[in-house]
C-alpha cells in the first residue's frame, strides 16, 4: 500500500478505537501525539475525513506521522492483517446500513482506505432498494435504529430475499453478549480491530 493509504487506515483505525473507549495505553498516546501533530498544522483537532483528506493532499504529512503510524500498525494485529491482505480487499463493494452514519466515520474512513467501497444507506428499505440494483459483497450494519430497537435484526429475512448468502456482520454502540450473534450474521462486534477481523473473514479470501 502507499504510505498514504498506510497512514489514513493507520490514523482513522486508532480514531475509532479511542471513540469506541477500546484503545490500549500505547495506542491512544500515539493517537494523542498524530491530533497534536494536526493541531499544530491546521489550528484544529482532526476529524476522520479530515485526516484523510489532507494526508491525500498533503503526502508530506504521512512522512510526519510516520512514526506515530507505524507504532498503531504495529501495536494491532488486525490492522496488520488488513494491510497485508489489500490485493483481496481491493474493490470490495460494502452496503453500510445505519440511520446514524457519522456515529461511524472513523471506522468508515477506515474501511475504505483499506481498499473496499461503502454504499451507505439509512433504513432497511433503502438498503433492499439497492440489493436490488446492485452488487455487494458484504452488509454492515447497526441493530437499533430510530424508535427499533431491534430493526437491525429483524431486517434480516427482508434482506435475504435479495442477498440469500451476503455475510452481514453488525457493528453497533454496545455488544451484549447475552444475546449472542444473531442468526443469520457473521459477526457482531462494537472493536474496530473485530471489525476488520470479521471483514476479512468474510470476504478477505474471495
Amino acid at each position: 500500500m502507499e504510505i498514504t493509504s498506510v497512514a489514513i487506515a493507520a490514523l482513522t483505525f486508532a480514531g475509532a478505537a479511542v471513540a469506541q473507549k477500546c484503545a490500549d495505553a500505547a495506542i491512544s498516546e500515539t493517537f494523542a501525539r498524530a491530533k497534536a501533530v494536526y493541531r499544530d498544522l491546521f489550528g484544529e483537532n482532526p476529524t476522520a475525513l479530515d485526516f484523510e483528506r489532507q494526508i491525500a493532499i498533503r503526502p508530506e504529512l504521512a512522512h510526519r506521522l510516520n512514526a506515530d503510524v507505524s507504532a498503531i500498525v504495529e501495536g494491532s494485529p488486525a490492522l496488520r492483517r488488513a494491510l497485508g491482505a489489500q490485493a483481496s480487499l481491493t474493490g470490495v463493494r460494502v452496503l453500510w446500513i445505519d440511520d446514524h452514519p457519522e456515529n461511524n466515520s472513523w471506522e468508515r474512513t477506515m474501511i475504505r482506505s483499506l481498499g473496499l467501497e461503502i454504499m451507505s444507506v439509512e433504513s432497511t428499505r433503502s438498503a433492499e432498494a439497492c440489493l436490488q440494483r446492485e452488487s455487494f459483497e458484504l452488509i454492515l450494519s447497526d441493530i437499533a435504529r430510530g424508535d427499533q430497537p431491534a430493526e437491525g435484526t429483524l431486517a434480516i429475512p427482508k434482506l435475504r430475499k435479495h442477498a440469500l448468502t451476503m455475510p452481514i456482520v453488525f457493528y453497533v454502540g454496545t455488544v451484549r453478549p447475552d444475546l449472542g450473534v444473531p442468526e443469520g450474521a457473521v459477526g457482531i462486534t462494537s472493536r474496530p480491530d473485530a471489525l476488520i477481523d470479521l471483514v476479512l473473514e468474510s470476504v478477505g479470501s474471495r
